[in-house]
């Protein structure tokens, strides 16, 4: 019995170290992922589940076509200057618009991802 109760415990330990090891995972953005505007966004943010750390970090809008239109002005968020980073974006045109990130997760991990959303119609 004492030998289940230990493994038991084991478990529960290792199942709360775990948590430390994650990376950091996107949990809202500005616009959001496949959003349709009406118009283009003055400003794109993305958020973090965790304090990300201050390398490596980018933010990028980038056109259909490949032209990144956000103003290479990356800073600390809005919502929440530890785990969001936000730039703010030129003028856009209608159609499809891509949002490119990368950061260091609070274990030292490079985390990167992108999302799309649209101005005017989906196309």
């Amino acid at each position: 019995m004492k030998r289940v109760a230990n493994i038991i415990l084991g478990l529960l330990l290792t199942g709360l170290a775990l948590p430390a090891f994650s990376h950091a995972i996107m949990t809202s953005s500005e616009p959001e992922k496949e959003a349709v505007l009406a118009s283009g966004p003055e400003k794109v943010q993305v958020c973090f589940n965790e304090i990300v750390g201050e390398k490596f970090h980018t933010l990028a809008v980038i056109t259909a076509k490949g032209r990144r239109v956000d103003n290479k002005d990356m800073r600390e968020g809005e919502i929440d200057e530890k785990s969001c980073f936000v730039a703010t974006v030129n003028p856009l045109a209608e159609g499809k618009h891509y949002v490119r990130y990368r950061t260091e997760s609070a274990d030292g991990h490079v985390v990167t991802g992108k999302y799309t959303f649209y101005v005017g119609e989906k196309i």
